[in-house]
């Protein structure tokens, strides 16, 4: 395989045997190949290491380059930018544990064309609560939020290098580097595709008050929103309300509400992971 491959698929990964084959199969299965594997763990005690090993053989039989390195790290933001560190494609994919490519074609599809956008990104399955929910990618509203998966974004490795998640944001980081592309200039290029399907149950999805603390200080960061504002404070209280129900409520009850919450943000179109052109069958294989 020629020494800089197109494309750098990286999964940041810890205690994770339970899904790791599934995101593994997923990149495996595709008809893509032009591309490196990328696995940071971090120190997993559990068998996710042995499973990546075992998995090794079959990648290099493709021709398929596979760096695994395991070692305790600093949370997930700063294992991906380790990951990114070692790689060598001209794009980057992040790909993490229990995630998965919406298809075998995905990037074959997606690498069919040349670039000059710095980001690419498509739109995203969401299974929250076990069902699966459409989430079209949009960066025109990334000066308010973020609808842009990194699952489902390709990023030019320089930038990443250059730029980087900055790991003082441990929920939002994600949403901070695309809107720091964002203010810097840099071109979007969105695809009408499936990219990947996300598994929404990390702490993004269950610390409401931090995530949306952490994203609001983005946006002050960039002078988007005054923290001294009557806007910025409802927001902060609203968080706090949503955050205790979360806590004192009976898991059953907490999905419902993410159900409502979902219905209220107009994000309530379900998909139907039954027609992927696929193996993939309701976030299993």
């Amino acid at each position: 395989m020629d020494e800089r491959p197109v494309l750098s698929v990286i999964t940041v990964c810890y205690q994770a045997e339970k899904e790791i084959r599934r995101t593994i199969e997923s990149v495996l299965n595709q008809t893509f190949t032009d591309y490196e594997y990328i696995f940071k763990d971090g120190g997993s005690a559990d068998r996710t290491n042995e499973i990546i090993e075992s998995y090794k053989p079959r990648f290099e039989e493709k021709g398929i380059r596979v760096t695994h390195v395991s070692a305790r790290d600093r949370g997930l933001y700063w294992a991906m930018n380790e990951a990114t560190r070692m790689a060598k494609g001209t794009w980057l994919s992040f790909l993490n544990a229990g995630d998965y490519y919406f298809g075998p074609n995905v990037l074959t599809q997606v690498f069919s064309r040349e670039y000059a956008e710095t980001v690419v990104y498509g739109n995203t399955v969401e299974v929250e609560a076990g069902i699966p929910y459409h989430l079209e990618g949009d960066i025109t509203w990334i000066r308010e939020k973020s609808l842009i998966c990194h699952q489902s974004s390709f990023i030019r490795r320089d930038w990443m290098t250059e730029a980087g998640y900055n790991t003082e944001y441990r929920i939002a980081a994600d949403y901070d580097f695309f809107l720091k592309t964002f203010m810097a200039g840099k071109k979007f290029y969105k695809l009408d595709q499936y990219i990947s399907v996300f598994i929404k149950d990390g702490v993004s999805s269950t610390n409401e008050k931090d995530r949306v603390l952490e994203t609001e200080n983005i946006r002050a960061s960039y002078r988007l929103i005054n923290p001294d504002s009557e806007e910025y404070r409802k927001k902060m209280q609203m968080a706090q309300l949503k955050q205790a129900i979360l806590d004192h409520t009976p898991k059953g009850f907490s999905d419902f509400l993410r159900k409502i919450r979902r219905i209220m943000r107009g994000m309530n179109q379900k998909a139907d992971l039954e027609d992927q052109d696929t193996f993939y069958h309701k976030g299993g294989v």
